[in-house]
């Protein structure tokens, strides 16, 4: 398992769009996406077991759907209450589903093209405990695809698409001590340069931002000398489904996170 560095130490707006505080919201669909649909009662051949993850660790697993009722399954636990974050990446013709059901095959969740193109995208807050995804291919669509999952703190919201010339911005964000982060999430269609930026509101804490992608790579990890506010801008981006890392070196208080799509 590849665990990704714990975080320690705008413009157009036209429209504008802002979030509130409700910092434990998170993207939910309410239905499966499996177009013949069958509850499952065991976990499918194929696919892969993770074991358990704590908040900020990423792993991932290359399979294929090679026919009609090929159904992949991977399991995963919880060690604590977090928001997850997962993601297929397909390749040939495959156009992926997946469902997400919790430890007695109860189905939580499910999405179809909520990332680029039309592969799927599930952002949850999940409480510790142990669940199951089921990924198949829409139709006869057949090919390979990685499967990854990065989980994140709790704190922040999933902006979701986000659309070039626009501001997106949280003014709800609170950070009560070091070991306190916020996760954001977001998904671009095509390829984008964003501006992050981060004001302090409150307080008296040392901000810092990082940047990690779907396959669990930090992008960026900015913390500016002394407290000033942490911004990286002109980052270019491909395709994709990200984390925004909010966290502090030192200190506490209360802040808004700015992303600005060019």
């Amino acid at each position: 398992m590849k665990l990704f560095k714990l975080l320690q130490v705008l413009l157009l707006i036209a429209p504008v769009l802002a979030l509130s505080a409700c910092h434990d919201e998170v993207f939910r669909e309410d239905h499966h996406h499996d177009s013949d649909f069958d509850q499952v009662s065991h976990v499918p051949a194929g696919g892969a077991s993770f074991g358990t993850f704590n908040q900020f660790e990423h792993d991932f697993s290359t399979q294929d759907i090679d026919s009609y009722a090929d159904r992949d399954g991977f399991t995963f636990s919880l060690a604590e209450e977090s928001t997850v974050m997962i993601t297929v990446t397909a390749a040939g013709s495959l156009d992926a589903w997946m469902d997400l059901y919790d430890d007695n095959f109860f189905l939580l969740t499910g999405d179809d093209n909520s990332g680029p193109g039309l592969d799927p995208v599930l952002v949850v807050q999940l409480d510790a405990g142990s669940y199951t995804v089921v990924v198949g291919g829409v139709g006869d669509s057949q090919g390979g695809y990685d499967f990854d999952i990065v989980t994140g703190s709790l704190g922040g919201v999933d902006f979701g698409f986000l659309s070039a010339s626009t501001l997106y911005f949280d003014d709800g964000g609170a950070i009560d001590s070091p070991a306190d982060f916020d996760t954001y999430f977001f998904t671009i269609t095509s390829g984008q340069v964003i501006d992050f930026e981060l004001f302090r509101l409150t307080g008296n804490y040392d901000g810092n931002l990082q940047l990690v992608d779907q396959f669990g790579q930090e992008v960026f990890f900015n913390d500016p000398v002394g407290d000033a506010n942490p911004g990286v801008f002109n980052v270019s981006l491909n395709a994709g489904t990200y984390m925004l890392v909010v966290g502090a070196g030192t200190g506490s208080g209360a802040y808004e996170i700015d992303i600005n799509v060019q």
